[in-house]
């Protein structure tokens, strides 16, 4: 699940797997190499790449200069997008107080507002008339906000449903003639997302509301669009992998080719360069924690 690289990508960088590019074995030991690597990537950063749906609770630290005095709420973890954001203003854990983004509160990213990364702080409109600082109390958890967390939630167009889908338990979805969907790969419909574990021509095999969202019906020619990630992780994860589970002469299993100097042999210089691109993409995504 949220595989941080496409399976075609992986196999376009496998010397000599074209042959049985298509064998159920091949497809989901890739897939497989693919999910680990990606959990590997996650673990290592100390953060969610793929969009979430929940509700979060947040305590508000201390007023101090380096919040502003109250004013400036520096998340946790990683957001994409708020559905709603209530505040717990008398401390008896109910969140009564409804605020609105824009009036009274503003998103604040961490790359320069840059598309595609996540908020990182949430700052009280100066103009709002609900309150004038994040309010502190001896309880805690005085924030719910519910939305979207994690690091981005980038898509690109897949195809359209070929038939409609009616019961929100149904495990299969039919694609239009022509589209780009394979195993692995995490699909929005409308406001579901789903799991790709097959494809056979245009059937779909598929693992209904993930990460959080609901599984519902889907009228036929609706949307589908595909998960993306951040560039360098992609090619990242597709490197890690293609290292880890092949060599560079016939495609045959190696398992652990970015460990050791091995001088002189092909491809030593091409996989250790991918293992330093590794740890620099590690260093870069790395999220320190929030206190």
């Amino acid at each position: 699940m949220n595989n941080l690289c496409r399976l075609s990508h992986v196999k376009r960088d496998l010397g000599g797997v074209s042959a049985m590019a298509n064998t159920t074995d091949t497809v989901l030991g890739i897939l497989q190499s693919v999910a680990d690597v990606s959990g590997e990537l996650v673990s290592e950063t100390g953060r969610h790449f793929h969009a979430q749906l929940a509700t979060r609770y947040v305590t508000v630290p201390r007023p101090c200069e380096a919040n502003n005095w109250g004013r400036q709420l520096w998340l946790p973890f990683d957001l994409i997008s708020i559905t709603t954001l209530k505040v717990d203003d008398d401390a008896d854990w109910s969140y009564g107080l409804t605020l609105v983004e824009g009036t009274d509160f503003v998103l604040w990213r961490g790359e320069d507002d840059a598309a595609y990364t996540p908020y990182v702080r949430i700052d009280i409109h100066p103009e709002s008339t609900l309150l004038s600082t994040w309010q502190r109390n001896t309880r805690g958890r005085e924030i719910q906000i519910v939305g979207l967390a994690g690091y981005s939630n980038e898509t690109e167009a897949a195809g359209t449903l070929g038939a409609a889908i009616t019961d929100a338990a149904a495990t299969s979805a039919t694609m239009t003639a022509g589209h780009s969907v394979e195993p692995g790969d995490t699909l929005w419909i409308d406001s579901e997302q789903l799991e790709v574990t097959a494809v056979s021509t245009n059937t779909l095999t598929v693992v209904r509301g993930i990460n959080g969202t609901t599984a519902a019906t889907h009228s036929n020619g609706a949307a589908v669009t595909r998960r993306r990630y951040p560039r360098d992780v992609e090619m990242a994860v597709k490197e890690r992998v293609t290292g880890l589970r092949w060599d560079t002469q016939s495609g045959m299993s190696a398992q652990a080719t970015l460990v050791g100097d091995l001088s002189g042999a092909a491809g030593t210089t091409t996989i250790r360069a991918s293992y330093a691109r590794w740890r620099n993409t590690v260093k870069r995504y790395k999220r320190w924690a929030v206190v």
